[in-house]
């Protein structure tokens, strides 16, 4: 029979879980894997509104007046770095679903290409960021426009925090 035990803090409250040799800690609400879900769920229809919905706003009306070429290539930009997200994520997920037998051995090398490209993206951020407060400065769009390529923006900062707690940023493999 297995030996269980916890631990509390001076407030009674279980900190700690202890089974036979292992122990475990408990995980504040936002390091939840539910919580991250979700986080990562509303990242990407974020990132989708950009992908989808740019390019339908775009046919759907003549060229506005106030879309310079920079205004242009911001949308371009953060369209491109967000598909280039929803991609990774994606491949990502596909890669590490599959057979589980081929990791004890070390990170395939497709696995690692695949996990480098979060470093670009991370890198695509900062940039991203840049077009928001220049759109902002000039005034490229419609309020509403400039509201929601902002918060393009933050969305894609909130997910590299994310990628760096589940080890897919931020290592070397």
């Amino acid at each position: 029979m297995a030996t269980v035990a916890f631990r509390a803090d001076s407030g009674r409250h279980i900190t700690h879980l202890f089974v036979e040799n292992s122990a475990g800690e408990k995980l504040s609400i936002i390091e939840s894997a539910g919580v991250q879900i979700l986080l990562i769920g509303v990242i990407i229809i974020i990132f989708l509104s950009a992908v989808i919905g740019w390019p339908i706003a775009f046919a759907l009306r003549q060229q506005h007046p106030n879309h310079t070429a920079g205004a242009r290539a911001a949308q371009w930009f953060t369209a491109v770095t967000a598909l280039l997200f929803i991609f990774s994520l994606a491949t990502i997920a596909a890669e590490l679903s599959g057979d589980v037998y081929k990791y004890p051995y070390g990170v395939p090398a497709k696995t690692a290409f695949l996990l480098q490209l979060s470093y670009l993206n991370a890198v695509l951020v900062v940039v991203m960021a840049v077009f928001a407060a220049i759109s902002w400065r000039k005034q490229w769009w419609t309020l509403a426009a400039r509201i929601h390529y902002s918060a393009i923006s933050p969305s894609a900062v909130v997910l590299i925090p994310i990628l760096i707690y589940w080890r897919l940023l931020g290592y070397g493999y």
